[in-house]
């Protein structure tokens, strides 16, 4: 988990007035969401790189000069 400060106007601001095991539910689930975007996004980048990949493996074995 982050080390981010959340303060009582951060809480406010989303209407969540509750304190105590909610606000870490409320930070985890923050976390557990950037976490999940991050590994989407390197599971397309992953997608792409295998593509590329079996283009250029295709052209190499055509051993054009």
């Amino acid at each position: 988990m982050h080390n981010k400060r959340i303060s009582a106007g951060l809480l406010a601001a989303d209407h969540n007035f509750n304190l105590g095991s909610e606000v870490l539910d409320h930070v985890q689930h923050g976390v557990d969401a950037t976490k999940e975007k991050e590994y989407s996004a390197y599971l397309r980048r992953k997608d792409e790189y295998i593509v590329l990949d079996a283009k250029v493996k295709g052209i190499q074995e055509l051993n054009i000069p």
